[in-house]
Protein backbone atom coordinates (compact mmCIF):
# COMPACT_ATOMS: atom_id res chain seq x y z
CA UNK A 1 0.00 0.00 0.00
CA UNK A 2 1.47 3.38 -0.91
CA UNK A 3 2.31 5.86 1.84
CA UNK A 4 -0.43 8.27 0.78
CA UNK A 5 -3.17 5.64 1.14
CA UNK A 6 -1.71 4.40 4.43
CA UNK A 7 -1.60 7.93 5.77
CA UNK A 8 -5.24 8.59 4.81
CA UNK A 9 -6.34 5.32 6.42
CA UNK A 10 -4.37 5.93 9.62
CA UNK A 11 -5.61 9.53 9.81
CA UNK A 12 -9.20 8.34 9.52
CA UNK A 13 -8.74 5.90 12.39
CA UNK A 14 -7.16 8.56 14.58
CA UNK A 15 -9.64 11.35 13.84
CA UNK A 16 -13.01 9.66 13.33
CA UNK A 17 -15.41 10.13 16.24
CA UNK A 18 -17.55 7.35 17.71
CA UNK A 19 -15.55 4.65 15.97
CA UNK A 20 -15.32 1.20 17.56
CA UNK A 21 -11.76 -0.14 17.52
CA UNK A 22 -11.83 -2.39 20.57
CA UNK A 23 -11.44 -5.55 18.46
CA UNK A 24 -8.48 -4.24 16.43
CA UNK A 25 -5.46 -4.01 18.80
CA UNK A 26 -3.51 -6.88 17.14
CA UNK A 27 -3.64 -5.58 13.52
CA UNK A 28 -3.10 -1.99 14.66
CA UNK A 29 -0.10 -3.08 16.74
CA UNK A 30 1.41 -4.95 13.79
CA UNK A 31 0.91 -1.95 11.53
CA UNK A 32 2.40 0.35 14.15
CA UNK A 33 5.60 -1.71 14.51
CA UNK A 34 5.94 -2.27 10.78
CA UNK A 35 5.45 1.37 9.76
CA UNK A 36 8.47 3.64 9.22
CA UNK A 37 6.74 6.91 8.33
CA UNK A 38 6.52 8.96 11.54
CA UNK A 39 3.24 10.63 10.53
CA UNK A 40 1.51 7.29 10.10
CA UNK A 41 2.96 5.94 13.33
CA UNK A 42 1.60 8.94 15.24
CA UNK A 43 -1.87 8.43 13.77
CA UNK A 44 -1.74 4.73 14.60
CA UNK A 45 -0.71 5.55 18.18
CA UNK A 46 -3.90 7.58 18.59
CA UNK A 47 -5.93 4.76 17.04
CA UNK A 48 -4.35 2.25 19.43
CA UNK A 49 -5.27 4.50 22.31
CA UNK A 50 -8.91 4.43 21.21
CA UNK A 51 -9.01 0.66 21.69
CA UNK A 52 -8.31 1.12 25.43
CA UNK A 53 -7.09 -2.49 25.48
CA UNK A 54 -4.31 -4.04 27.62
CA UNK A 55 -2.46 -4.94 24.42
CA UNK A 56 -2.51 -1.36 23.20
CA UNK A 57 -1.45 -0.04 26.61
CA UNK A 58 1.53 -2.38 26.64
CA UNK A 59 2.57 -1.32 23.12
CA UNK A 60 2.24 2.38 23.86
CA UNK A 61 4.01 2.40 27.23
CA UNK A 62 6.91 0.36 25.81
CA UNK A 63 7.24 2.70 22.85
CA UNK A 64 7.14 5.68 25.19
CA UNK A 65 10.40 4.37 26.63
CA UNK A 66 12.00 3.24 23.37
CA UNK A 67 10.98 5.83 20.77
CA UNK A 68 13.47 8.55 19.84
CA UNK A 69 11.12 10.94 18.03
CA UNK A 70 9.74 13.49 20.50
CA UNK A 71 6.63 13.96 18.35
CA UNK A 72 5.72 10.29 18.61
CA UNK A 73 6.31 10.30 22.36
CA UNK A 74 4.07 13.35 22.79
CA UNK A 75 1.31 11.70 20.78
CA UNK A 76 1.62 8.50 22.82
CA UNK A 77 1.18 10.53 26.01
CA UNK A 78 -1.95 12.02 24.51
CA UNK A 79 -3.23 8.55 23.59
CA UNK A 80 -2.70 7.29 27.15
CA UNK A 81 -5.56 9.54 28.22
CA UNK A 82 -7.92 6.81 26.98
CA UNK A 83 -6.76 4.31 29.60
CA UNK A 84 -7.35 3.94 33.30
CA UNK A 85 -5.25 6.54 35.09
CA UNK A 86 -3.64 4.08 37.50
CA UNK A 87 -2.58 1.76 34.68
CA UNK A 88 -0.37 4.34 32.99
CA UNK A 89 0.57 6.76 35.78
CA UNK A 90 4.04 5.33 36.41
CA UNK A 91 4.97 5.40 32.71
CA UNK A 92 3.94 9.06 32.53
CA UNK A 93 5.90 9.93 35.68
CA UNK A 94 8.99 8.44 34.05
CA UNK A 95 8.38 10.56 30.94
CA UNK A 96 8.56 13.73 33.06
CA UNK A 97 12.33 13.30 33.08
CA UNK A 98 12.63 12.89 29.32
CA UNK A 99 15.51 14.97 27.96
CA UNK A 100 13.26 16.39 25.23
CA UNK A 101 11.28 19.34 26.58
CA UNK A 102 8.04 18.76 24.57
CA UNK A 103 7.84 15.22 25.97
CA UNK A 104 8.46 16.32 29.56
CA UNK A 105 5.85 19.09 29.36
CA UNK A 106 3.31 16.81 27.67
CA UNK A 107 3.75 14.28 30.46
CA UNK A 108 2.94 17.00 33.01
CA UNK A 109 -0.04 18.02 30.87
CA UNK A 110 -1.33 14.46 31.19
CA UNK A 111 -1.69 14.98 34.93
CA UNK A 112 -3.37 18.32 34.40
CA UNK A 113 -5.89 16.77 32.00
CA UNK A 114 -6.45 13.36 33.55
CA UNK A 115 -5.12 13.59 37.09
CA UNK A 116 -6.71 12.47 40.34
CA UNK A 117 -7.53 14.39 43.50
CA UNK A 118 -5.89 11.62 45.51
CA UNK A 119 -2.59 12.33 43.71
CA UNK A 120 -2.74 16.14 43.91
CA UNK A 121 -0.07 16.44 46.60
CA UNK A 122 2.03 13.91 44.67
CA UNK A 123 2.10 16.30 41.69
CA UNK A 124 3.25 18.98 44.10
CA UNK A 125 6.16 16.81 45.21
CA UNK A 126 7.05 16.00 41.61
CA UNK A 127 7.06 19.73 40.79
CA UNK A 128 9.94 20.18 43.23
CA UNK A 129 12.16 17.76 41.28
CA UNK A 130 14.93 18.96 39.00
CA UNK A 131 12.78 19.47 35.90
CA UNK A 132 12.40 22.25 33.29
CA UNK A 133 10.43 25.18 34.66
CA UNK A 134 7.70 24.58 32.08
CA UNK A 135 7.23 21.04 33.40
CA UNK A 136 7.38 22.12 37.04
CA UNK A 137 4.74 24.79 36.60
CA UNK A 138 2.41 22.47 34.69
CA UNK A 139 2.68 20.07 37.64
CA UNK A 140 1.86 22.94 39.99
CA UNK A 141 -1.13 23.64 37.76
CA UNK A 142 -2.24 20.00 38.03
CA UNK A 143 -1.94 20.32 41.80
CA UNK A 144 -4.04 23.48 41.87
CA UNK A 145 -6.69 21.92 39.66
CA UNK A 146 -7.06 18.61 41.47
CA UNK A 147 -6.36 19.58 45.09
CA UNK A 148 -9.51 18.95 47.18
CA UNK A 149 -11.16 22.05 48.57
CA UNK A 150 -10.62 21.02 52.19
CA UNK A 151 -6.81 21.05 51.75
CA UNK A 152 -6.69 24.77 52.60
CA UNK A 153 -3.35 24.56 54.40
CA UNK A 154 -1.70 22.94 51.38
CA UNK A 155 -3.24 25.58 49.11
CA UNK A 156 -1.71 28.36 51.15
CA UNK A 157 1.75 26.79 51.02
CA UNK A 158 1.50 26.19 47.26
CA UNK A 159 0.43 29.79 46.65
CA UNK A 160 3.29 31.09 48.77
CA UNK A 161 5.78 29.05 46.74
CA UNK A 162 4.32 30.35 43.48
CA UNK A 163 4.31 33.97 44.63
CA UNK A 164 7.90 33.70 45.82
CA UNK A 165 8.88 32.17 42.50
CA UNK A 166 7.04 34.91 40.60
CA UNK A 167 8.89 37.65 42.46
CA UNK A 168 12.31 36.02 42.13
CA UNK A 169 12.11 35.07 38.45
CA UNK A 170 13.65 37.20 35.70
CA UNK A 171 11.89 35.16 33.01
CA UNK A 172 8.77 37.03 31.86
CA UNK A 173 7.28 33.91 30.31
CA UNK A 174 7.76 31.99 33.53
CA UNK A 175 6.01 34.82 35.38
CA UNK A 176 3.14 34.69 32.88
CA UNK A 177 2.79 30.93 33.35
CA UNK A 178 2.70 31.31 37.13
CA UNK A 179 -0.32 33.61 36.84
CA UNK A 180 -2.02 31.02 34.65
CA UNK A 181 -1.25 28.35 37.26
CA UNK A 182 -2.74 30.48 40.04
CA UNK A 183 -5.93 30.88 37.98
CA UNK A 184 -6.69 27.17 38.40
CA UNK A 185 -8.10 28.14 41.79
CA UNK A 186 -10.62 30.95 41.44
CA UNK A 187 -10.09 32.46 44.88
CA UNK A 188 -6.59 33.46 43.76
CA UNK A 189 -7.98 36.34 41.70
CA UNK A 190 -6.72 39.01 44.11
CA UNK A 191 -3.24 37.47 44.19
CA UNK A 192 -3.18 37.38 40.39
CA UNK A 193 -4.20 41.03 40.16
CA UNK A 194 -1.81 42.28 42.82
CA UNK A 195 1.22 40.40 41.46
CA UNK A 196 0.45 40.91 37.78
CA UNK A 197 -0.37 44.59 38.13
CA UNK A 198 2.95 45.22 39.86
CA UNK A 199 4.82 44.35 36.65
CA UNK A 200 5.65 46.79 33.87
CA UNK A 201 5.84 44.02 31.29
CA UNK A 202 3.05 43.77 28.67
CA UNK A 203 3.66 40.01 28.64
CA UNK A 204 2.90 39.70 32.35
CA UNK A 205 0.01 42.17 32.31
CA UNK A 206 -1.60 40.33 29.40
CA UNK A 207 -1.17 37.05 31.28
CA UNK A 208 -2.83 38.69 34.29
CA UNK A 209 -5.87 39.67 32.23
CA UNK A 210 -6.05 36.21 30.64
CA UNK A 211 -5.92 34.59 34.07
CA UNK A 212 -8.69 36.82 35.44
CA UNK A 213 -10.81 36.13 32.37
CA UNK A 214 -10.25 32.40 32.87
CA UNK A 215 -11.65 32.71 36.39
CA UNK A 216 -14.56 34.90 35.32
CA UNK A 217 -15.58 32.43 32.62
CA UNK A 218 -15.27 29.20 34.58
CA UNK A 219 -18.48 27.18 34.04
CA UNK A 220 -19.15 26.60 37.73
CA UNK A 221 -18.48 30.21 38.75
CA UNK A 222 -21.60 30.66 40.91
CA UNK A 223 -21.34 27.28 42.59
CA UNK A 224 -17.63 27.76 43.25
CA UNK A 225 -17.89 31.20 44.86
CA UNK A 226 -21.25 30.55 46.53
CA UNK A 227 -22.38 33.42 48.75
CA UNK A 228 -19.40 35.49 47.61
CA UNK A 229 -20.43 35.39 43.95
CA UNK A 230 -21.78 38.94 43.64
CA UNK A 231 -18.81 40.44 45.48
CA UNK A 232 -16.32 38.56 43.33
CA UNK A 233 -18.18 39.60 40.17
CA UNK A 234 -17.93 43.26 41.18
CA UNK A 235 -14.24 42.97 42.01
CA UNK A 236 -13.42 41.21 38.77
Amino acid sequence: MCIRVSFIAASYLSNAANIQLDSFPPPLSRAFFKEEDHRIRMALAIALGKTASPTALNVLTNQLKLAQDYRLKAVILRALGNFEYRDCRDAVVEALEDAQLPVSVRAAQFFLDFGSSSDATYYWRLAKDTLPWQTQLTLYQATQKHLPGFYAQYRGSINNELIRRFRQSDNLYEKAKILDVLAEHGWNYRIIYNEGNSSESPIVKTAMMDALQKIAEQPDFRRFFGLGTRRVEREL
